[in-house]
């Protein structure tokens, strides 16, 4: 009984723990005439993918949803280019599997 509780709760914690992989380390500021650029620094072994879901909520993209796709080796950041600094603003969402609701394929 004592195994079958251990077994479950590490079956509920895999999700989260997968997630835990990637730490957003993009930089705050974003000088004028640059690239906005997301960065996600992977803690876990291996190489991984990580998917991000974009919204932008203003600026001439405002309205759009589009899917990104970063990979890097344990140690290393996964870099996306989303678009010019001062484009706009948007909200973002991240999961390892890539499966994020809403987002376009």
């Amino acid at each position: 009984m004592k195994t079958l509780l251990v077994l479950l709760l590490l079956a509920l914690a895999g999700p989260a723990l997968a997630e835990d992989c990637w730490e957003n380390v993009t930089p705050i500021a974003c000088p004028r005439g640059a690239n906005e650029i997301l960065k996600f620094k992977n803690s876990c072994a291996g190489t991984r993918k990580i998917m991000i879901c974009l919204k932008w909520t203003s600026g001439t993209e405002k309205g759009s949803v589009k899917r990104y796709a970063a990979s890097a080796a344990q140690g290393q950041v996964g870099e996306i280019n989303v678009a010019a600094c001062n484009s706009g603003q948007f909200n973002f969402t991240y999961n390892e599997d890539g499966s994020e609701p809403g987002c376009p394929q």
